[in-house]
């Protein structure tokens, strides 16, 4: 299944990205001069009043799948620079919740990396300030479980392979921006059908 769509860029402000493909710098995990637009910051009290005042003015059938459509995304293409395919459908991942790693300026995690999460993995980045088997209902994001494809933050990724606790990945379904933060070889060492992964 192919992810490469026509879109258009959302101008909500000017913001910086990393230096491999449009300019400005990447310093590592983390530390990425990419800046999240104030409204769409999940978990600010703004973010959540505008998102209630949206559907307070369009009904219960919008929500954030649909909200997040309208936003502009980078060309759909992987690490290989082939064109992008699915990570995940059950849960429907995504930045963009479309079931691939698309990102565009809008996403300032920088969610690209295609990995089939571990217990490790969850157990790690929950020691981190976030559980990801949480659900979180007005996001769509029905908490995660071990085995299930989820695009992740490759700042996330980087911090766990560091700590020795990295999940298996699929490069043809991770981004090329993850390229940014993260080395090929690296990420080849964790590719789902490399028998040596993890």
């Amino acid at each position: 299944m192919s992810c490469r769509l026509l879109f258009g860029m959302f101008n909500t402000q000017a913001v910086r990205v990393p230096e491999r493909f449009r300019g400005g710098c990447s310093f590592g995990a983390g530390t990425w001069c990419r800046t999240l637009p104030p409204a769409l910051d999940f978990e600010s009290p703004g973010f959540i009043q505008r998102f209630q005042q949206i559907k307070a003015a369009f009904g219960d059938s919008i929500g954030m799948k649909r909200i997040l459509g309208v936003m502009g995304k980078f060309s759909a293409t992987n690490v290989f620079g082939e064109e992008l395919q699915a990570c995940g459908k059950d849960p429907v991942t995504g930045f963009f919740r479309d079931g691939c790693c698309n990102t565009g300026h809008e996403d300032g995690g920088m969610h690209t990396v295609c990995a089939i999460v571990t217990e490790a993995f969850l157990s790690f980045s929950r020691s981190r300030g976030n559980d990801l088997t949480a659900p979180v209902p007005f996001a769509d994001f029905p908490g995660l479980r071990p085995g299930d494809r989820w695009c992740l933050c490759a700042g996330r990724w980087l911090e766990a392979y560091r700590a020795g606790v990295a999940p298996p990945v699929d490069l043809a379904a991770t981004h090329e921006e993850t390229l940014a933060v993260i080395d090929l070889e690296t990420l080849q060492r964790y590719e789902l059908n490399n028998p040596d992964s993890g």
